[in-house]
C-alpha cells in the first residue's frame, strides 16, 4: 500500500526510516512516467519533475509558450521539450506551490541583509556622539522563515494530501451537479437520486479509514471502535466539503430535497459549511485527526462506551496530527489568523455534532452508517 501514511513509532530512529524508503518499491511519475519512489508537493514523481516544478511552479503558464497549442503528451524522453504543458501536468495532476518549503537561499539573502544592516548601524554609531541616541528600525528575522515543521512532518503532510486526493471523493459534487442541470427542472434532485449522492459521498470516508496506515496498523478491536464512533462525524463534514465547493448548499431546489431526505434539523448541518476553511490542505488535515478522535469519551450517549485496547496508542497518533496541523497553520498564517482558523473548526465541528445527534434517530441514516462500518471492517480485514 504505498501511497498509505507511515506510521512512524517513537523508538524507531532516522537511520531506520531512510533504510525501510530505501527497500520501498519504485512507482511511476505521475508526469512522465520515470520511476519515482517518493510524494513531493502533493504528487508521486520523479527528481527531475520535482525540481523542474520547484523552479517554476511560482510562474505562471503565460510565461511559456507551447507551439502546439498545450497538446503536447509529456513523457520520460520528451520532457524537456515543453515547458508550458510539463507544468500543467505538474499542476492537474496534484502539485501544488502551497507545499514549498522556504528556500536556503531566501534564508542566505536575508542573513546578508541582515549582517549589511548591522555593519551599517555599527558605521552610522560610530559616527555619532556617544550621548545622542540613535531611533533605529527593528528586524524581526522570525518573519524571514515562520516554517517549524521537520522533514518527517513535510514528509506525512504530503502523504496525507496525495491520500485524500486520491480517495476523499470531493469531485463528486461537480460531477453531480452538471448530471442534474443536464435534466428538465421538474426531475431534477429527486429523492432518491439524492439519496444514492449521499452515499457517494460518505463513501469517500470509507475510503480513507482503509488508507490511513497509522489507522490500519490499529488493532481490530481499536479500529472497530473509532468506525462506529467517527464514521458519522468524518461522513457529516466529508459531505459538507463536497456541498460547499461544490456550491450544493446555493441550489434551493437541492436543499428542499436535502431537508425531505434527512429533516430540517439534521441537513441544518449546512451551518457548519459556513465555517469551512477555504484552505484545502488544513481540512484535509482535520478529516484525518477525527478519525482518531474519541467523541464518546467526551459526550453522555444512551449507550456505555467500550475501552480502547491501546488507548495510549491512539492518543499519540492524535497528538501527532493535531501538533502537524497547527504547525502548519502557523507556517501558512500568523499566529492571530491561525487562532481564528482553529476556532472556526471547532464551531463546524459542534454545529455538525449537533446534526449527527439529530440524524442517529433516522432509520436510513443509521442502516447507511451501519453498511459503511461493516463494509470497512470486511476490507481491512480483507487486506490484512
Amino acid at each position: 500500500m504505498e501511497n498509505k501514511i507511515p506510521t512512524i513509532s517513537r523508538d524507531q530512529t532516522l537511520s531506520d526510516i531512510t533504510r525501510r524508503k530505501s527497500r520501498k518499491d519504485p512507482s511511476e511519475c505521475r508526469i512522465c512516467g520515470a520511476s519515482a519512489l517518493y510524494c513531493y508537493y502533493g504528487a508521486i514523481v520523479c527528481d527531475s519533475c520535482k525540481i523542474f516544478f520547484k523552479r517554476n511552479g511560482l510562474k505562471k503558464q503565460r510565461h511559456f509558450t507551447c507551439l502546439n497549442n498545450g497538446h503536447c503528451e509529456i513523457n520520460i524522453l520528451n520532457r524537456r521539450m515543453c515547458s508550458s504543458c510539463r507544468l500543467a501536468k505538474c499542476i492537474s495532476n496534484g502539485m501544488q506551490i502551497e507545499l514549498f518549503r522556504p528556500s536556503a537561499a531566501k534564508s542566505h539573502r536575508t542573513n546578508r541583509k541582515f549582517k549589511s544592516a548591522t555593519s551599517t548601524i555599527d558605521i552610522t554609531s560610530k559616527r555619532t556622539e556617544s550621548n545622542v541616541p540613535i531611533q533605529l528600525p527593528t528586524l524581526n528575522l522570525l518573519r524571514a522563515d515562520r516554517s517549524t515543521l521537520t522533514y518527517e512532518q513535510w514528509t506525512l503532510l504530503s502523504n496525507i494530501i496525495h491520500c485524500h486526493d486520491e480517495y476523499s471523493r470531493f469531485s463528486i459534487g461537480e460531477q453531480f451537479l452538471q448530471q442534474q442541470n443536464k435534466l428538465p427542472i421538474k426531475i431534477r434532485f429527486k429523492i432518491e437520486t439524492t439519496k444514492e449522492f449521499f452515499k457517494s459521498c460518505a463513501s469517500g470516508a470509507q475510503l480513507l479509514f482503509e488508507n490511513i496506515q497509522d489507522f490500519v496498523s490499529l488493532s481490530s478491536q481499536d479500529r472497530s471502535l473509532l468506525l462506529r464512533n467517527t464514521m458519522k462525524h468524518i461522513g457529516g463534514l466529508t459531505a459538507c466539503i463536497i456541498f460547499q465547493t461544490s456550491k450544493l448548499f446555493d441550489n434551493p431546489a437541492f436543499c428542499n430535497t436535502g431537508e425531505t431526505v434527512y429533516g430540517v434539523d439534521t441537513f441544518n448541518s449546512k451551518y457548519s459549511a459556513i465555517y469551512y476553511d477555504s484552505n484545502e490542505i488544513f481540512m484535509k488535515l482535520i478529516l484525518t485527526i477525527l478519525i482518531f478522535s474519541t467523541p464518546e469519551y467526551v459526550r453522555y450517549t444512551d449507550t456505555p462506551c467500550h475501552n480502547l485496547q491501546d488507548a495510549k496508542t491512539i492518543y499519540h497518533i492524535q497528538e501527532k496530527y493535531i501538533e502537524l496541523a497547527w504547525k502548519y497553520l502557523l507556517y501558512k498564517y500568523d499566529h492571530d489568523q491561525a487562532v481564528r482558523c482553529f476556532s472556526n473548526f471547532i464551531r463546524c465541528y459542534l454545529l455538525l455534532n449537533k446534526a449527527v445527534v439529530a440524524a442517529v434517530d433516522l432509520q436510513h441514516y443509521k442502516d447507511l452508517i451501519d453498511s459503511l462500518v461493516k463494509q470497512t471492517e470486511q476490507s481491512l480485514v480483507f487486506t490484512n
